[in-house]
């Protein structure tokens, strides 16, 4: 088991920024489920960006390898991955609670602290479990069926439909489990860190760039607008904070979120392209080899070699 080092180096003060610093760190949840481990997905590689998962072993073992460093986790243990080069292998009728959550700062940067992986006992936080239970009684069971059979992850938040209430109640769920972990992760000496202050247009620029639908174009017009800023003013900041451009900040988020439809196994890859705004699907392909090494069938063949021929 992975137990990290507190650091006592790290004072309150490092701790604490704005409301507003605070208010542009993004948490959205991709997934809930909790279940057996589908067979096709007992055993997979990925690339991950600006987002984490939490399973709660149910059943079973789970070895995980995140950016170098390796962990197995057993019945009863929590184990928490915020890597971005990523393999899993789970024994044959493990299961999980888990959960995908996209967080972070306008930058990119992750909030929390100290590594790729950390693992810990349920029963020594039991919170995290029951304010993960209370998100997963507010979002619709999926209908068993063979699409939910194969993988069953992408049907809840899908088939949820709710008003304005229920998404309050869902979202106070959701930081609630947040604020559980997070208080998981102190005791580790992980705490959730404010990254170094940014030149303020900088964050509204990687604000704005968050906000805009990934199929739409670059949206270079309203990036000058917000900040007041000629794009090459904009981009030198940028590779001065950053070490890339505006407009490379903007093909990251499209990249992750290809990188995230292509993990479904039932949405055909012309879909995914059409999503990113591609309108001939070898455009797509080869952006997307350009900015991964591979194209979106071998990709989705290395997350998940078990699968079905694959639908174009």
């Amino acid at each position: 088991m992975l137990v990290a080092m507190k650091d006592e180096n790290i004072g309150k003060a490092e701790r604490v920024t704005s409301l507003y610093r605070w208010q542009s760190l993004r948490s959205e949840l991709l997934f809930i489920y909790d279940t057996d481990v589908p067979q096709n997905a007992l055993e997979s590689v990925g690339t991950r960006e600006s987002e984490f998962s939490a399973w709660l072993l149910r059943n079973g073992t789970v070895r995980l390898t995140a950016d170098g460093k390796t962990v197995t986790a057993k019945q009863g243990d929590w184990v928490v991955c915020f890597g971005k080069q990523v393999s899993q292998k789970f024994s044959p009728g493990a299961a999980i609670l888990s959960l995908r959550v996209l967080q972070n700062w306008p930058d990119g940067q992750g909030a929390f602290q100290g590594g790729p992986l950390a693992v810990f006992r349920a029963a020594d936080h039991p919170q995290v479990e029951r304010t993960a239970m209370r998100i997963l009684r507010g979002v619709k069971a999926p209908e068993v069926n063979e699409a939910t059979l194969s993988d069953p992850r992408y049907v809840f938040l899908g088939q949820t439909r709710c008003d304005f209430d229920s998404f309050l109640r869902y979202e106070c769920n959701l930081l609630t489990w947040i604020g559980a972990l997070s208080k998981a992760m102190q005791t580790m000496g992980r705490p959730v860190l404010p990254p170094g202050e940014t030149d303020p247009r900088l964050d509204r620029a990687c604000q704005l760039i968050n906000s805009v639908p990934v199929g739409d174009a670059f949206p270079e017009r309203a990036l000058t607008g917000v900040t007041g800023l000629s794009l090459g003013r904009l981009n030198y900041l940028f590779n001065q904070a950053y070490g890339w451009s505006a407009h490379a900040h903007w093909e990251k988020r499209r990249v992750n979120r290809a990188r995230l439809a292509l993990e479904q196994p039932d949405v055909r890859v012309k879909e995914v392209a059409a999503q990113l705004g591609f309108l001939q699907l070898s455009h797509f392909s080869a952006w997307f080899k350009r900015n991964t090494g591979a194209s979106p069938r071998a990709y989705r063949r290395q997350v998940n070699p078990a699968a079905g021929p694959m639908r174009s």
